[in-house]
């Protein structure tokens, strides 16, 4: 579902805001 997107996008944008 979109959550499972979510989780699997969530750590390279938390790596581009660093």
């Amino acid at each position: 579902g979109f959550l499972s997107i979510l989780k699997k996008v969530l750590p390279k944008v938390m790596a581009h805001m660093k």
